[in-house]
């Protein structure tokens, strides 16, 4: 596991051609998180996001399947506030 400065936060996780792809957790100093899967720099496979409250808490989570970054429907999917 490693440590970077990525897309304004700190991911923490697996590299490879120093972007995280495989496992790895970024997180944002506003409460905002992805937990999951990673390809080649983006957030690709199943993952968690978490929106944060803007007070370093967390509002909402959504999981499932992301593509290139973006959250797909309809698969796997959970929203809630928290």
């Amino acid at each position: 596991m490693e440590t970077i400065d990525y897309l304004g936060g700190k991911y923490e996780g697996e590299l490879k051609n120093n972007l995280p792809h495989g496992k790895g957790i970024l997180k944002w100093s506003s409460g905002d998180e992805y937990r999951g899967q990673w390809q080649n720099g983006k957030m690709t496979g199943l993952g968690i996001r978490i929106i944060g409250d803007g007070n370093g808490g967390a509002f909402s989570r959504m999981s499932g399947r992301f593509v290139d970054g973006e959250f797909q429907y309809p698969d796997w999917v959970e929203y809630d506030e928290l």
